[in-house]
């Protein structure tokens, strides 16, 4: 093969990322926007010993997965890389995906359950955080990013965000041209990175807001008066973020009006979350999400369940109510002082709250008198730190139960639980919380060897 030159091939599989894979000689072919079924002309980008990467030139034949894309901005948008594909043909992908993962990064064999498939499949999204930028021309334009690039591309709606996220997506670029206030651009000039929006399905609360980076907002009671004929605003935010690197929100937030917080409710529980706490995008599929892990962990009375990574108490105290004791551990001090009135809130007297890195704080349960016998991992796509698995298994519990959103860190985790510290992996179950997309959301259960 040579770079730049045009081969068709037959698309056999589907790689990680969504992408179609094809074989031509010694080569594995990695081809984006292809499907699993399609005949297809590529062109050679970048070869890497015997993986070739391509651009999908035609759709000779068509696979018999292949449908229209109901989005316009499909192919040339970096995110939804499944939404050519039928519901039913996503769905296998991913179940493919954890169990092919998990066999080659975690050397443990395991068939996962069926995924957990979404109700829900458009506008779904309850959070976004959307770029800013000008176009070439000097218009100001927000959306997302366009595949593998850091240009942004112009949307005024999408298939899985929230409807009212572009509402106040319209509101704010009005609010900007008619002050004239400008887009960040890194390392120069500007006030605007990213719009903010959140919305608890459940209660239709809206918090939006701005991150910028600057101290001080320019015309912010003119931005509130402009949100304020959104319907349900509990919240205006200005979140400062001077950093000049990938994070997208700083530390620091203004309230510009009404709460501090929106609420959501969750397995019959009342959540108040903040504009930096975690809670998971996909509002109707958590319900799922967290009634499966409690339906795998069977919480008894006597059971002591330690929540690490608990973000605002969300899991932990959905299964309060069924054990004896639930401690959470979470490294954001917002989000633990959330947790904290979350338990007031659906008065809940058996849960306590630890702000820390959980690797440095577990110590401190492994020789309390009545220990975790029962432990839960929530982490972030980075998965979990050695030392935590290894305080973990020092802790022995019974019972782990890990909830992942990247099945590639926690198939890492599960060899060193499995392989090294003798735990068995009981069930794995794909919940399907971000449909259109080749991401998965995972729950692993393992029992004590």
């Amino acid at each position: 093969m040579k770079i730049g030159e045009i081969y068709k091939l037959q698309i056999v599989g589907t790689g990680v990322n969504g992408e179609g894979i094809a074989k031509w000689d010694k080569y594995v072919c990695f081809i984006p926007g292809a499907l699993d079924g399609d005949t297809v002309l590529a062109k050679t980008v970048k070869i890497k010993k015997n993986i070739v990467f391509m651009r999908l030139d035609e759709v000779i034949t068509p696979s018999p997965y292949r449908i229209a894309p109901p989005c316009k901005y499909f192919g040339e948008c970096g995110g939804c890389t499944l939404l050519n594909t039928t519901y039913s043909k996503q769905i296998s992908i991913k179940r493919d995906k954890v169990y092919q993962t998990i066999k080659r990064i975690g050397n443990i064999d395991v068939t996962p359950e069926n995924v957990v498939e979404c109700d829900k499949k458009y506008n779904y999204r309850n959070k976004a955080l959307i770029p800013v930028a000008k176009s070439e021309n000097g218009e100001i334009v927000a959306g997302f990013f366009k595949g593998k690039s850091h240009e942004v591309l112009d949307i005024s709606d999408c298939m899985i965000q929230d409807k009212y996220a572009f509402e106040v997506v319209k509101i704010i670029k009005d609010w900007m041209k008619k002050f004239n206030i400008e887009p960040y651009f890194p390392g120069k000039t500007g006030v605007v990175r990213h719009i903010f929006f959140r919305r608890g399905v459940y209660t239709n609360e809206v918090m939006a807001g701005v991150v910028t980076s600057a101290d001080e907002l320019p015309y912010k009671n003119e931005l509130v008066n402009m949100l304020k004929g959104l319907d349900n605003l509990k919240s205006v935010i200005h979140n400062i973020n001077k950093s000049h690197t990938s994070v997208l929100m700083g530390d620091k937030t203004e309230i510009l009006y009404g709460n501090e917080f929106i609420e959501d409710i969750i397995l019959d529980k009342r959540f108040r979350i903040g504009p930096l706490s975690f809670y998971q995008v996909n509002p109707a599929q958590v319900q799922k999400l967290y009634g499966t892990a409690i339906e795998l962990i069977e919480p008894g009375k006597d059971d002591v369940v330690f929540d690490i990574y608990c973000g605002v108490g969300t899991i932990g105290l959905c299964m309060a109510d069924k054990v004896k004791k639930v401690y959470g551990i979470e490294i954001v001090p917002e989000a633990i002082e959330y947790a904290k009135e979350n338990a007031k809130l659906n008065n809940i007297n058996n849960a306590e709250f630890f702000v820390g890195k959980a690797e440095e704080k577990i110590n401190n349960f492994i020789n309390m008198e009545n220990k975790p016998n029962v432990v839960v991992l929530d982490p972030p796509r980075a998965g979990c730190d050695r030392h935590l698995l290894d305080a973990v298994n020092e802790m022995q519990p019974e019972k782990v139960c890990y909830v992942s959103c990247d099945v590639a860190t926690l198939a890492r985790d599960l060899n060193i639980l499995c392989n090294e510290y003798n735990y068995n992996v009981k069930k794995v179950v794909p919940v399907d919380m971000f449909a259109h997309s080749s991401h998965v959301e995972t729950i692993a259960f393992l029992v004590k060897e």
